[in-house]
């Protein structure tokens, strides 16, 4: 039931959601954030990061902030700026670990 209630919650959401792993690849995302993107599915995000996509005309501040996520901190409302469906738009971005356990696991 975990897993369903969490599916329900997150493809409900307005706000753009996306999870990755240790390594930075995308793992999953919401519904929100493949419509705002502008993808038909989250089959052309996983497995990728950021520079794979080649979204940002700058990927380094997205990169820095992901590896301070990796150590543990948190990041809230972050402006950048994204490539979006060929056009460069102002986005807004918050990051934080998950954790199991101890350990951050994504």
């Amino acid at each position: 039931m975990t897993e369903s209630l969490f599916d329900s919650i997150i493809n409900v959401a307005q706000d753009c959601v996306f999870w990755k792993d240790k390594e930075r690849r995308f793992i999953g995302v919401n519904q929100a954030f493949l419509d705002f993107y502008g993808f038909e599915s989250a089959d052309v995000l996983i497995g990728k990061t950021d520079e794979d996509k080649q979204w940002h005309n700058d990927p380094e501040p997205f990169k820095q902030d992901e590896l301070r996520v990796l150590e543990g901190h948190s990041t809230y409302k972050v402006q950048g700026k994204c490539i979006i469906r060929g056009e460069e738009r102002d986005i807004i971005a918050s990051k934080r670990p998950i954790y199991e356990g101890d350990e951050i696991e994504a």
